[in-house]
Order: C-alpha cells, then sequence, then structure tokens
C-alpha cells in the first residue's frame, strides 16, 4: 500500500536550507522526487549535465586530493630516514609540518576568493602547477630551510583542495547525491592520508625516498595536463535567456517564517514552493562551443574584500558554518596527530618500525575511513526517510542524525590508539583503535560537509572559505 505524504500544518516553519524533496502523494522515485536545487532550463547548467561530463569533472578532483594528501603524508614516513641522513631532529621535522598547515590556512586568502569571483578552472590549474613545482623541490632538497619554504609553498597551493573541491560538488551536483559526492571525497582523502603513505614506505624501504616524490611528480603533471586541456568551468552564470523550473504552488497552505527578535512580532506567512513541472532543457540555448567551456575567467560581480570580511562574520553567525568548521578542524588536527605520533612512537623501542612498519600503520585508519564514509554516504538515502514523515521537506539538520555513533567511534578510536601505544602494547592495539578512530572520522566529515553546503546555499561558498583557516 502507497503511504501518501500528507501536506505541512499551518503552522509548519521553514528554516534556511528546508526544502521539498518529495512531492506530495509521490513516492521517493525518479519520477517523484524534486531536484534541489532546481536547476535551470539552460543545458550549460552544470546541474544539467550528464552523469559522464560530472564525472570527467569530479574525478580528476578526486585524483588531485589524493595526491595533494600523499604529498602531505609523505614527510612523516621519511622521518625516519631524514634524522640519519640530514642530522634534523623531531622538534625541527613537527615545524616542517606546522608550516605546511599554516600555508594551507594562508592559501584561502590567495585562492578561494578567486576561485568565487573568477571560477574554479584557474585556481585549479595554477595550485596544481605550484604542487608539481614542490614535488620536484621535494625531491631535490639538501638542507633544512628547503624543507620550510617547499612545504610552505605547498601548503598554500594545496588550499585549493580543501575547500574548491566542495564548490565543485555543489555547483554539479543535487542535494540528494551530495553525500555521496562528499563520501568520495573523504575515501580519496583518506587514500592519499594512509593508503598512498604505506607504498610509499615500501617504496623508500632502501633510502631512496626522493623516488617517491618523482612519482608524485609524474602524477602530477598528468593531472595539469588534463585540467589544462579537458577539465570544465563548473562555475554557472545565468544566461539571460535560462530559467529556472518553477511553476505554481501547489496548494497554497501558509507556512509561518518565525522571526527569533520577538516573538510578539507579526509575521507575514509564506508558502513553500511545491512544482510537478517537468524538468526540460531549452532547445534554443546553445551549447557552449569547447573555448568557451575552457575558459579560464568566468568573472562575475562579487567584491573580493566584502567576500572576505562576510566569511569571518559568517562563521560567527551561522550555526551550521561554526559546526562544520569546527567539526573539520578537529578531523583534521586528529589526523595529523595521529600520523606524527605513528612515525615519532612506532620508530623507537619497543616497536623500532622503519618506513614499511610506520606506513602499514595507516592501513587500519584507512579501512576504517572507507567504512565511515559509506557510513555518510547513507544520509542521501536516510533524507529520503526523514522527509517523509516530515510532510516531504528536508531539513540538512536530518543528517545529524547519524552522527551520534561515527562521533562516539571518533572519541573512543583515538583514546585506544593513544593509551595502547603510550604502554608499549602489541601494535595490533594501536591499530585496532586507529579503524575505530577511522570510522569516526569518514563518518563524522562527510555528515558535517554535507550539512553547510546544504543549510545556507547563499553563503556556503563563503563557509567553505572559512573551514581550513
Amino acid at each position: 500500500m502507497t503511504r501518501h505524504i500528507q501536506p505541512p500544518p499551518p503552522d509548519f516553519t521553514i528554516a534556511p536550507g528546508t526544502v521539498r524533496l518529495i512531492q506530495e502523494h509521490g513516492e521517493v522515485e525518479a519520477s517523484q522526487l524534486l531536484p534541489q536545487p532546481m536547476p535551470s532550463d539552460d543545458p550549460n547548467d552544470p546541474l544539467n549535465w550528464s552523469r559522464s561530463r560530472k564525472l570527467m569533472n569530479f574525478i580528476p578532483t578526486l585524483a588531485l586530493t589524493a595526491i595533494i594528501f600523499t604529498q602531505t603524508s609523505m614527510p612523516i614516513i621519511f622521518w625516519v630516514l631524514w634524522i640519519p641522513e640530514f642530522g634534523w631532529n623531531y622538534r625541527q621535522l613537527n615545524i616542517a609540518q606546522a608550516i605546511n598547515f599554516v600555508g594551507t590556512a594562508l592559501g584561502c586568502l590567495l585562492f578561494i576568493p578567486p576561485a568565487v569571483k573568477y571560477g574554479r578552472r584557474s585556481m585549479y590549474i595554477l595550485s596544481s602547477a605550484f604542487i608539481l613545482a614542490t614535488a620536484v623541490w621535494s625531491a631535490c632538497m639538501n638542507s633544512l630551510p628547503e624543507l620550510y619554504i617547499s612545504q610552505l609553498i605547498f601548503g598554500l597551493a594545496s588550499a585549493t583542495n580543501e575547500t574548491i573541491v566542495e564548490m565543485t560538488i555543489a555547483d554539479m551536483y543535487f542535494v540528494h547525491q551530495r553525500g555521496t559526492a562528499n563520501g568520495a571525497y573523504m575515501v580519496m582523502v583518506m587514500i592519499g592520508s594512509f593508503l598512498s603513505p604505506i607504498i610509499a614506505g615500501y617504496m623508500a624501504a632502501n633510502g631512496n625516498w626522493r623516488l617517491c616524490y618523482w612519482v608524485a611528480f609524474a602524477v602530477e603533471a598528468v593531472l595539469l595536463l588534463y585540467f589544462c586541456l579537458f577539465f570544465e568551468e563548473s562555475k554557472y552564470i545565468p544566461r539571460i535567456e535560462a530559467r529556472v523550473l518553477q511553476a505554481s504552488p501547489e496548494r497554497p497552505n501558509p507556512v509561518k517564517k518565525m522571526n527569533p527578535s520577538s516573538a510578539s512580532e507579526d509575521v507575514e506567512p509564506i508558502t513553500p514552493q511545491v512544482t510537478n513541472a517537468t524538468h526540460s532543457i531549452n532547445p534554443e540555448i546553445p551549447l557552449l562551443t569547447w573555448r568557451q567551456r575552457m575558459r579560464l575567467v568566468t568573472k562575475s560581480d562579487e567584491s573580493l574584500l566584502q567576500f572576505v570580511c562576510n566569511s569571518i562574520l559568517i562563521l560567527f553567525r551561522f550555526p551550521a558554518v561554526m559546526y562544520t568548521a569546527l567539526t573539520y578542524a578537529f578531523c583534521l588536527c586528529w589526523i595529523s596527530a595521529q600520523a606524527s605520533l605513528v612515525s615519532i612512537v612506532f620508530t623507537q623501542p619497543p616497536y623500532n618500525f622503519g618506513t614499511v612498519g610506520v606506513g602499514n600503520m595507516g592501513l587500519g585508519v584507512f579501512i576504517g575511513c572507507i567504512l565511515g564514509s559509506v557510513w555518510g554516504a547513507l544520509s542521501d538515502r536516510t533524507v529520503f526517510w526523514f522527509a517523509r514523515r516530515n510532510y516531504g521537506y528536508y531539513e540538512p539538520e536530518m543528517r545529524l542524525q547519524l552522527n551520534h555513533f561515527p562521533a562516539v567511534s571518533m572519541g573512543g578510536g583515538i583514546i585506544m590508539f593513544g593509551v595502547t601505544a603510550s604502554k608499549g602494547m602489541h601494535w595490533i592495539y594501536p591499530s585496532v583503535g586507529g579503524a575505530i578512530f577511522g570510522f569516526g572520522l569518514g563518518g563524522v566529515s562527510d555528515v558535517a560537509l554535507c550539512v553547510l553546503i546544504d543549510s545556507y546555499q547563499a553563503v556556503s561558498l563563503a563557509g567553505s572559505f572559512i573551514l581550513p583557516i
């Protein structure tokens, strides 16, 4: 028996980010699913791109994510080789890692505002070129100042990975697809953070750590060539003849818009816009040429200074932005801390691991993160379940219902890892703790990023800008 969606009651309130996801009297099928945000009828709108065309843009960004986190994580594996070869100590190496993170935060000021104003494509190309250069420099370095400077430049360039990928996801994918897309992004983060270092550990087992950077250089060169020749601009500026598909409201049920400043003030009722229009493409709008799709600049009217200032204000004024910023910051903090502790603790007695052993310690975290990302991707399905029980309306906070178990797992896993390693217990116990931590990390990060993108469409780009800072 089909379960119909009932209309909302008169006192139903709409919070920011609330959208109609399931039609009234409809089931969760393609014919009843309401795509959000509603695409225009322009075939050049990235929301209207075919699946294969979207993947041609999304897959290289995922590959760039993996190689950036690989190049971020590799130095930690090489500490055990650099200390006897160059005479450096753990304090100096930790400073180099910190300089990398400082560069990432500062890189937001250089790359993210221009990506909003001038488009994503040029920033991908520019950052990829700098990352390519730092791989060559790292492969040839012989002094501590070179390590510091190369890490700073790499951190500046890698800032694009932290935010522009999220902007690309918001450009091309609908609300009910973003959990899966963010899950794929987090998988690439974990591949670069924990799986690639395992391979690097085996490659550097004979002391030839420079070879790993040359391999990274080769991969980055291929990606840079792809971004230059095939990567399309996903920033969309609506054409005059394009229009968003909307129809008259299906039912004029008033929905109150609550004003938190004063409960006694009169509020104007608003009506949720529900459309049964079938999405179609306007054949009169011509497709962009290859040259137009590969343009380096897609300029809009935003003020760069105002964008930066608004981003700081948004961090403190919008709860979803603050929540995501803190969650994502702590996740990256624990990733860095766990990786550094592995290189410091497990190269000392009673473990005495080399590059292979240090790299293999990331396997447990990687497996846990993959499972956590699958858990996060389930939010794309659970939103239908929650929306059906909310008169067909989806609210971004519904995804938080899946956060309880991963949050406990992340905290418990990192505690288990630290306690067992400090007591010198068998390496399997810290590995299990790392796997539990990884599960929580993948689930919590995926959900947090989706909540930010879905909550405030108008400020999601500014919210993404503030994350790495």
